[in-house]
């Protein structure tokens, strides 16, 4: 059996409940073995699996920490640094959702290749000492942010940002977003986000252009659904 061990500080127990959820399905698949623990220094994800299959959880295992590290940890980085005076929470929430999906495929792509051959990851680590470019990304666009953002231009931004991701799709069904080949998405589970509002969080946070919606919504989630896109 292959052992690959997958570390975050203390503080980021929820990152390694994220993973353990998004794994459980591929580890079960292949009679391989997950286990989560946490202690008073850090919190462990432990995958073993039989040597022909470590390859391919290996992969998936990196592309989960990439997505924790582009979404969760810019989250973070952008709630500090981006504070325009003019949206209400609402649309704050909204405003750094849009910056996270603008690049994410793109941050993911260049996480993943400062990942490769790790025995171990501390995922706290590889973020504070191997993506300094990637931080430094960051800043430049919290910099280019305005002091002043009203709901209206919220509103052009993030349609802007649609157009150049048309052709991927989205799909809402059952209070679900999927996407285009229907595996359901939960990023939103990473920054808190919870409760009404989350479907069209969620849905920015896919990096569609597109949605299909195939069942009702709550109210604020028809809302801006319609108002971004249509």
């Amino acid at each position: 059996m292959r052992e690959i061990k997958i570390s975050d500080s203390e503080l980021g127990e929820a990152n390694i409940r994220y993973l353990y959820d998004a794994l459980y399905g591929a580890l079960s698949d292949f009679n391989g073995g997950i286990e989560a623990k946490t202690d008073e220094h850090r919190s462990v994800l432990t995958l073993s699996c039989e040597k022909q299959y470590s390859d391919f959880i290996r992969c998936e295992a990196e592309d989960k920490i990439a997505e924790i590290i582009a979404v969760k940890y810019k989250y973070e980085y952008f709630k500090k640094t981006v504070k325009p005076i003019g949206l209400n929470a609402f649309e704050q929430e909204l405003l750094i959702d849009a910056l996270i999906s603008a690049d994410i495929d793109d941050d993911k792509k260049y996480i993943v290749r400062k990942l490769k051959h790790f025995s171990e990851y501390a995922i706290d680590g590889v973020f504070n000492f191997r993506l300094i470019p990637l931080k430094r990304k960051w800043e430049e666009i919290a910099g280019y942010i305005p002091p002043y953002f009203s709901g209206e231009r919220l509103k052009d931004f993030i349609s802007f940002l649609l157009t150049e991701k048309r052709g991927k799709t989205a799909i809402i069904e059952n209070g679900i977003v999927y996407d285009q080949r229907f595996n359901p998405l939960n990023r939103t589970a990473l920054i808190g986000q919870t409760g009404e509002g989350r479907i069209i969080k969620e849905t920015i946070l896919s990096g569609c252009g597109e949605v299909k919606v195939l069942c009702s919504l709550p109210e604020l989630d028809e809302k801006y659904l319609k108002m971004y896109f249509g």
